[in-house]
């Protein structure tokens, strides 16, 4: 037997199980056991869906066919070691010809443009944890893209012959 699945398995598989879910929490909403808006509120947050996803992947990558991994690779920590302590963070320098590399996978929750038309891209990793790159030129992804360990998100700012770019790394409670 295959263990394949094609694509209109894999779809009618994601079709059931949102449809499960949907009944579920209607169905608890209606007996007053789950609060709908307080779902709704939850949900409007910045949730870590990489980690459902990859409980719903498993190992084979079944439903969506990405590898998400938690490690951070050797050449992207080097290049973290390379920095000057700054408020809340870090100031990471690179070579001019060097972009900015992710230094977790996550998903992009969140891009501002500063007022010196630089950007702010925060990371949602799969570990909870957001990253912040601020001081990016120029960017290569859109909101709510996934990027992974090692992944060119952009272009840092060169000033005065130095190429930098801020990294902040926020945890939660």
């Amino acid at each position: 037997m295959n263990d394949e699945l094609n694509f209109l398995d894999r779809f009618l598989y994601k079709f059931i199980i949102c449809l499960v879910l949907l009944i579920s929490v209607l169905l608890l909403n209606k007996v007053n056991v789950v609060d709908l808006d307080k779902v709704q509120s939850k949900m409007s947050e910045n949730i870590n869906i990489l980690k459902v996803l990859k409980l719903v992947n498993g190992e084979k990558g079944v439903f969506i066919p990405i590898e998400l991994n938690d490690d951070v690779l050797q050449t992207v920590s080097q290049t973290y070691l390379n920095y000057k302590e700054i408020d809340g963070g870090k100031r990471i320098f690179i070579n001019e010809m060097q972009g900015v590399e992710v230094y977790k996978t996550g998903i992009i929750i969140k891009i501002f443009q500063n007022k010196d038309n630089t950007f702010r891209v925060t990371v949602k990793g799969i570990d909870d944890i957001e990253y912040v790159y601020d001081n990016l030129e120029t960017l290569d992804y859109n909101i709510y893209g996934i990027v992974k360990s090692g992944d060119n998100l952009g272009s840092a700012r060169t000033v005065k012959d130095k190429t930098y770019f801020d990294f902040y790394e926020i945890k939660y409670l």
